[in-house]
């Protein structure tokens, strides 16, 4: 069963610092964004690798869009330019789905 809210406070848990911030309410459940697994706390784009992007401050999967570029100018808002093509997020939103850490909809109830 998953946390009712109606802010993203109440999906925020103890000691996780940053990664609270991806941590989110909308239909007065609890989501978090998709991350990277394995992957810590990010500042900036340089701290993910690979086929990932920086988004409030977790490593997020992308996919190649159908566009290339030279700079990040070139891509829309919410991509990013890597390997001279644009990426979006795979999925930003992860509902009801097990897959260790990734876990969205949480479980916990923190009333904080």
């Amino acid at each position: 069963m998953s946390i009712q809210c109606h802010t993203a406070a109440k999906c925020r848990k103890p000691k996780d610092g940053l990664i609270n911030n991806s941590r989110f309410c909308k239909n007065h459940e609890c989501y978090q964004l998709k991350r990277i697994s394995n992957s810590s706390v990010c500042h900036n784009q340089k701290h993910c690798s690979g086929q990932s992007m920086c988004l409030t401050n977790v490593c997020v999967p992308v996919q190649p869009t159908s566009y290339t570029c030279k700079t990040q100018a070139q891509c829309r808002f919410g991509e990013i330019c890597k390997f001279e093509l644009c990426f979006e997020p795979v999925s930003i939103l992860r509902e009801n789905e097990i897959d260790g850490e990734d876990l969205v909809a949480t479980e916990d109830n923190n009333d904080l």
